[in-house]
């Protein structure tokens, strides 16, 4: 049975389609989450985050798309991977050529601490903004993909975009300001 015939079933309700659906892509789902985890999340963790990305596509297979589904469970596997590492405040370890050639460990380190303050700030963004962030930027899907997903136009989705990278500039900046007023007094 193809994807389309196994997702068009466990819309109406069958749990059996479901489950070859994870025979198919169990494999697929736990190496993205080992690529997503690093080497910090240990068997039990990644085993539960697979069964969590499974259960996300039984809520939601009515809106995934049969010819994206295999991006669509990568997508979910890498961001229920990142917010399980949140939760646990899991730091994923240094890799010895996580300091790009040329550059000194401080500057890279430097580098790194800007990447978390704009992955925080991502998350401090309001629903549509941060959830649009997200999905554009660390799952890598497009603006037509992302309409689609949240049921919305391309143009929404640009704006949300705009409106949103203008929000986390402003909350940078602001940031950025604070910390030199601490770091002054």
């Amino acid at each position: 049975m193809n994807d389309k015939k196994l997702l068009s079933a466990v819309r109406g309700g069958d749990a059996r389609p479901l489950e070859l659906l994870i025979d198919k892509y169990s494999p697929y789902v736990v190496a993205v989450i080992r690529n997503a985890a690093k080497g910090a999340a240990v068997p039990r963790d990644i085993e539960e985050i697979a069964a969590d990305v499974f259960f996300a596509l039984w809520q939601s297979a009515e809106s995934v798309n049969p010819d994206t589904l295999k991006a669509y469970l990568a997508a979910i596997a890498r961001n229920k991977t990142v917010d399980r590492l949140r939760r646990t405040h899991e730091t994923l370890p240094l890799e010895e050529d996580a300091v790009p050639d040329g550059q000194s460990f401080p500057l890279a380190l430097e580098d790194e601490e800007q990447r978390e303050g704009v992955r925080e700030g991502v998350l401090m963004l309001p629903e549509p903004y941060r959830e649009t962030l997200l999905l554009f930027y660390y799952s890598e899907q497009s603006a037509a993909a992302i309409a689609q997903r949240m049921d919305c136009t391309e143009n929404t989705v640009k704006q949300r975009l705009h409106r949103g990278r203008k929000m986390l500039k402003e909350q940078l900046t602001r940031g950025s300001e604070q910390n030199k007023t601490e770091a002054e007094k």
